[in-house]
């Protein structure tokens, strides 16, 4: 409203009803809102979440993203919106286990939704099977996306890490 009222106000608990974290948002030039976090699963780890409202605040659709068993947490870094109107989710996967605790290693996570919140694509990128972040999401004009983060050698130094993938 003009005097910088509140129009609306959702809260997101997800299913294990622990804490659930909004980490980006978007909105598209029909006033939709897109939010992207992270949600506490049933057994306790981290996946992506991904909600779409209308400029009313009605919640159209959520997409989860749980990733595969040996993932032991899924954290998003940000969210952007494409020309033709996809989402895209840069994030980071924990990969693997040793003795029920994280084993360390996590690789660069890229998601690709259609509008409608269907899932086009995951990518995965890894370098060295050491641990690989991204921190930073920007989307061009032809949808390609770029990420920003770090890859980690061997002798655990980190370095700068950018990477493109096409629409």
């Amino acid at each position: 409203t003009p005097g910088g009222d509140t129009s609306w106000v959702r809260n997101y608990n997800g299913a294990a009803g622990d804490d659930d974290i909004a980490v980006d948002i978007e909105l598209d030039g029909n006033a939709n809102v897109f939010v992207t976090g992270r949600t506490t699963n049933n057994y306790g780890t981290l996946d992506i979440v991904l909600l779409k409202y209308d400029s009313a605040g009605n919640l159209l659709w959520t997409q989860l993203y749980s990733g595969n068993s040996s993932d032991t947490s899924i954290t998003p870094a940000g969210l952007a919106l494409t020309a033709g109107g996809d989402i895209i989710i840069a994030g980071t996967i924990m990969l693997g286990t040793a003795g029920g605790k994280w084993a360390g290693t996590s690789d660069v996570l890229i998601l690709k939704y259609s509008n409608s919140g269907t899932l086009q694509w995951v990518q995965q990128y890894d370098y060295a099977g050491q641990r690989d972040d991204a921190f930073a999401l920007a989307v061009d004009g032809s949808g390609n996306c770029h990420i920003a983060g770090y890859s980690e050698d061997s002798t655990q130094n980190r370095d700068y890490l950018i990477l493109q993938y096409n629409s």
